[in-house]
């Protein structure tokens, strides 16, 4: 590129995530005399939510990203990049029987420099930006994240 050698990289990556959480154990404090213990009732148990089977959250992503990196000079190294990540959460919440899904699209970019100081040293740097999940995200009324 303008008589400088160049790289380009372009690819993708996929991924998916499935996570089954049972409900949180209840929450009520059981003292348990060492000497005479005692056993919660059935019911007890289960109107406290120990047994209520949870969700299931499934996530997948699909990333493009493009990086150049351009020879400035011999052992000098300009790096620049875009990446764009599309996720999709599918929460499926087992007790109340509802469902939902969101997609998010996150795009980021970097760039940096990397230079050759000695055939076996390296030294770079970089900044970068980075996406992340709302803190609060209410998917319906199947599941709310954050506070």
């Amino acid at each position: 590129m303008f008589g400088h050698e160049n790289r380009l990289d372009v690819g993708f990556d996929v991924s998916t995530n499935s996570l089954r959480r049972n409900a949180n154990f209840p929450s009520v404090s059981f003292f348990v005399d060492a000497f005479s213990p005692e056993t919660p009732a059935f019911n007890t148990l289960n109107a406290n939510a120990a047994l209520n089977p949870g969700t299931t959250t499934v996530m997948n992503s699909f990333d493009l990203f493009l990086e150049e990196q351009l020879t400035v000079w011999p052992g000098l190294k300009v790096i620049g990049g875009f990446r764009t990540d599309f996720v999709d959460v599918d929460v499926d919440n087992h007790t109340s029987g509802l469902q939902d899904q969101k997609l998010f699209v996150a795009p980021t970019w970097r760039t940096g420099v990397v230079y050759d100081a000695l055939p076996t040293t390296t030294l770079y740097a970089h900044y970068t930006s980075g996406e992340t999940v709302p803190a609060r995200v209410d998917l319906g009324r199947a599941l709310t994240f954050g506070n």
